[in-house]
């Protein structure tokens, strides 16, 4: 079957789901995450995409935009939306005719699981009064609810979705919301397991214990997470979430069954800091990122200008695209910029918030005159970037950056745009810059 979409994989062994439409005259490339490195699974959701996707002709059936770029974030939500249901489960209920209820967890990846829940449903509609009993055998009967992974639903006080539900109240306003909306996905995907290893509904979290957690570690370790992302991301999530149960007395207070596991070894540490960090660029590397005829090429003016900022700044890209023109500003005659978190505005923690020093070379290549050209705009430094769910500007910034070093031959996955703040913090250590003004300017431990 040849696809009008296909996969790609970048340079972390990642798999994406590419298309490309026209809009007016113009082409449009767009590239989703399906969020595994299986050549398997990422074939199986494309084809799952393709096809809600596409009509027989290959036509797009999603409603596209031909004018501006107003509306372009609405299809593509739909897109995420389809992505990430790919990735959950399926609950549902469904009525037996003698009144009895029978939950379903259905795993949507798992053809298997799917079709049993299917057949069970069909049973369901067609019996009208007559028992189950009397349609299909009891081995067979036994066979669905072992593959559908059907219960009897059960009454639960302080069931784990409530605390679930809670911590996204509780910490509304108070975390980036990209954090937030990670820390659900996880503590979800917890809940799921949870649901499969009781096989209840509504479990009460108390009811959860320190040895639940060890197994889950186990279980996203054979699913093939790292240990630092198991340790940092998932474990993180879930002890934020019993520390909540424990402040409101729906988990006994004393000891986080999420936290102290001893997931990896000293030297599983250091491995993992070798593995995981990112690398700065050296001198070969700028050469080649910073041509003058590669930069005069570049096709909008963050391509331009944001890899200059992150070498002579060290900022965060986030930090950057958000940049207000009043945020470069003129202090005693010298240009800075100024990192902070007024207005709408965000930065990683309290100690991010720093002012920095305009470097001369930006000046003299027209940095402060291209503010003034984009200033009446009353925007961003970029005015033409609008700002994802969570109110970032960088996610597309980021892709084109990463695109574009792998246009120039890039291998290495651990040299990104981040890998400007360690090459910032490495220059002006070679330059005699001592640790406590580099602490203020990069800060390469955030």
């Amino acid at each position: 079957m040849r696809l009008p979409s296909h996969l790609v994989k970048n340079r972390f062994g990642v798999f994406y789901f590419r298309i490309t439409i026209w809009s007016v005259d113009r082409r449009k490339e767009r590239r989703w995450s399906l969020r595994t490195k299986h050549p398997s699974i990422a074939k199986y959701l494309a084809l799952q995409l393709n096809a809600a996707l596409f009509d027989n002709s290959g036509r797009l059936k999603l409603s596209v935009p031909h004018t501006g770029n107003a509306n372009d974030g609405d299809w593509e939500d739909e897109i995420e939306k389809m992505i990430e249901n790919n990735w959950m489960h399926l609950v549902t209920m469904l009525e037996k005719p003698n009144g009895e209820k029978i939950t379903l967890n259905i795993d949507q990846s798992d053809p298997n699981d799917v079709a049993a829940a299917k057949q069970m449903a069909e049973v369901f509609l067609n019996a009208r009064n007559q028992p189950i009993e009397e349609i299909l055998p009891a081995s067979d009967i036994g066979d669905l609810m072992q593959t559908s992974k059907l219960t009897k639903p059960v009454p639960a006080t302080h069931p784990l979705s409530d605390i679930i539900d809670r911590f996204q109240k509780r910490w509304k306003g108070e975390l980036v919301k990209k954090t937030l909306y990670e820390y659900e996905k996880m503590q979800r995907r917890f809940e799921a397991f949870i649901y499969e290893r009781k096989g209840i509904p509504q479990f009460p979290i108390r009811l959860i214990s320190r040895e639940d957690l060890a197994d889950y570690i186990d279980h996203l370790k054979g699913a093939g997470l790292s240990l630092q992302t198991i340790q940092k991301k998932h474990l993180a999530a879930l002890s934020g979430l019993f520390e909540l149960a424990m402040t409101s007395g729906a988990y006994p207070k004393g000891d986080n069954p999420a936290s102290n596991h001893q997931i990896f070894t000293q030297r599983d540490k250091k491995k993992a800091r070798i593995k995981s960090g990112w690398l700065p660029f050296n001198a070969d590397d700028l050469k080649n990122i910073f041509p003058p005829e590669k930069l005069l090429s570049a096709e909008k003016p963050c391509d331009f200008w944001l890899p200059l900022l992150g070498l002579f700044t060290g900022g965060r890209i986030q930090e950057l695209c958000q940049l207000k023109c009043d945020d470069i500003k003129s202090i005693n005659g010298i240009w800075a910029v100024d990192i902070n978190a007024d207005g709408d505005n965000s930065v990683k923690t309290a100690a991010s918030i720093r002012t920095i020093p305009l470097h001369p070379v930006l000046i003299e290549i027209g940095f402060v005159t291209y503010l003034e050209d984009v200033r009446p705009y009353n925007t961003t430094i970029f005015p033409y970037m609008t700002a994802d769910k969570f109110g970032s500007y960088a996610k597309t910034p980021s892709r084109r950056f990463g695109e574009y070093l792998e246009r120039l031959g890039f291998q290495e996955p651990r040299k990104v745009f981040h890998s400007f703040r360690s090459t910032a913090n490495n220059r002006l250590k070679q330059n005699g810059v001592e640790e406590e003004s580099r602490c203020l300017l990069p800060r390469t431990e955030n």
